[in-house]
């Protein structure tokens, strides 16, 4: 015996996201529309509501993050997408990758031609054959090797140097015993 879908699920993320705003839990639908995201990869509509809701609730920069990389049009999105931009001060690489992981993981062939436009336009090299996506290989992001080793120093700060504390201490008070012993 097979039980019938939950009525909410059989709508669509969308549309609860929708009714879920009407209801003035725009937090559930962000979540609602985020997770959709992540299970299903992009897709242009929810990275357009996304952006909408967060218009709504006069969060602006995260409107444009959304929208940077959509099919959205108009004035509304052009200022939110030079608001997000310019939380960057310029650097167009640091938006890109700030953007949402959905888009920025879609194949560039998915992507709408007008997201494509605006990232054109920031100076960033789209390829030719649109097979690859905006994210970059992890050995040409600007300061791996100094995070790497940041890491590095921060581990042997956190866990090699109290065990080293430790160790003198526990062969400090060994001593201390011996000599107690043997006097």
């Amino acid at each position: 015996m097979s039980e019938k879908p939950h009525p909410t699920r059989r709508r669509g993320a969308l549309v609860n996201a929708r009714q879920d705003v009407a209801e003035g839990r725009s937090w559930r639908a962000i979540g609602r529309l985020r997770d959709r995201l992540k299970n299903v990869g992009y897709e242009d509509g929810i990275v357009r509501e996304l952006g909408a809701i967060h218009l709504q609730i006069g969060d602006e920069c995260a409107a444009g993050r959304w929208w940077l990389l959509s099919s959205a049009e108009g004035d509304d999105v052009t200022r939110c997408v030079n608001r997000y931009l310019a939380a960057f001060a310029g650097d167009v690489v640091a938006a890109l990758e700030a953007a949402p992981s959905a888009a920025r993981k879609c194949p560039m062939a998915k992507l709408p031609p007008i997201a494509l436009e605006r990232v054109r336009v920031l100076g960033f090299p789209i390829p030719i054959d649109g097979a690859q996506t905006l994210t970059r290989a992890p050995a040409e992001r600007a300061g791996s090797r100094w995070s790497t080793w940041l890491h590095g120093a921060g581990c042997v700060l956190l866990v090699v140097v109290p065990m080293a504390i430790v160790l003198v201490g526990a062969i400090a008070w060994a001593l201390a015993g011996l000599r107690a012993l043997l006097s």
